[in-house]
């Protein structure tokens, strides 16, 4: 059911749930000092209970009203990289009325999203929202409305319409110490761009991606990204069966390098966009397999091809693995 913001914000101060827009992809969302309101969460998602929530504010300043403490070098990326797709990794205080959405660990993810929406139910809150993507835990994140009504709506008190999502994956999560920025699920922004707000105010730590370690964060340890459909990587058209009720999704390159040869596949192939542009083949990706995955097909084949190295580049690789590991 599709609700206006005024709504939305009535909803979230008397314990309810709803989704709204951010700039990444659709938040379920609650109060984040309300224990009963996060529990509603995890229980509509199906999420595990040690996979803590990331916490939405309107500002720096509304985080250290809760007296989390940001580190030099948090603020500097707060100050430059949000509002926008960055979330990160900070001590809690003990006692905190947060401690609900962080299934009583000591640290707290914190955002500050960068939709109007989202900042405008933020204000109207005057509280944290607690907001995993909303979508049943291991699927595709919702990244229009009509996704998330469909897949979760008869189980919340209401849904947002934002529009289609700008950048159509979850957000950049990182941690800060030991002089090093980690980067423990791959987002939008990346290694250059954390790398030249640090040289922008003369700091000398060194930006990586986690490697071989799990976190306790989200999307980095449980199947994620999901259609329902089986989806199965494909270097080659002739690794298609063309005896399965079948589609073929990839790029405009992928689909030209192993596709658009075959002209029994061209019928069934369906394009992300351009590796030209990166942007719009996040912004597609999880929308288009949730269209595909409501056409009862066996089985969708996506292209095996590389998408860079660039911060989407590695991202998307990331989201892609996970669907396709189930891991």
């Amino acid at each position: 059911m599709l609700i206006s913001l005024e709504a939305a914000i009535t909803t979230l101060q008397r314990g309810g749930l709803i989704a709204f827009p951010t700039e990444t992809v659709y938040g379920l969302g609650a109060l984040a000092n309300n224990a009963e309101a996060v529990e509603k969460i995890y229980a509509v998602k199906e999420r595990p209970k040690d996979n803590p929530l990331i916490c939405h504010f309107y500002s720096l300043e509304h985080i250290e009203s809760y007296g989390i403490t940001v580190d030099v070098v948090s603020r500097v990326l707060f100050q430059y990289l949000t509002p926008g797709p960055l979330s990160i990794l900070l001590p809690l205080p003990k006692q905190s009325p947060l401690y609900p959405a962080t299934r009583g660990r000591e640290t707290i993810l914190c955002r500050v999203p960068d939709h109007p929406m989202a900042l405008s139910l933020l204000l109207g809150v005057e509280v944290p929202i607690a907001a995993p993507s909303a979508n049943k835990s291991g699927t595709m994140s919702g990244t229009i409305a009509q996704m998330v009504d469909e897949t979760i709506g008869s189980e919340i008190d209401g849904v947002v319409d934002g529009g289609l999502c700008t950048i159509g994956i979850e957000s950049t999560i990182v941690s800060v110490g030991n002089e090093t920025v980690t980067i423990l699920r791959p987002g939008s922004i990346g290694i250059q761009e954390i790398r030249e707000v640090l040289d922008r105010v003369g700091s000398s730590y060194s930006v990586l991606y986690a490697e071989g370690v799990e976190h306790p964060v989200p999307g980095t340890r449980y199947r994620h990204y999901a259609p329902c459909t089986p989806l199965l990587l494909m270097k080659n058209a002739w690794e298609v069966d063309k005896k399965k009720k079948c589609v073929v999704l990839g790029t405009e390159e992928g689909l030209e390098e192993t596709v658009f040869g075959d002209n029994e596949l061209r019928g069934v192939a369906h394009c992300l966009g351009t590796r030209k542009r990166l942007t719009d083949v996040a912004k597609n990706l999880y929308h288009l397999l949730y269209q595909l995955d409501k056409k009862g097909l066996d089985c969708i084949y996506l292209v095996d091809e590389q998408y860079g190295t660039s911060a989407l580049g590695i991202a998307l690789q990331n989201r892609i693995e996970r669907m396709i590991s189930g891991g």
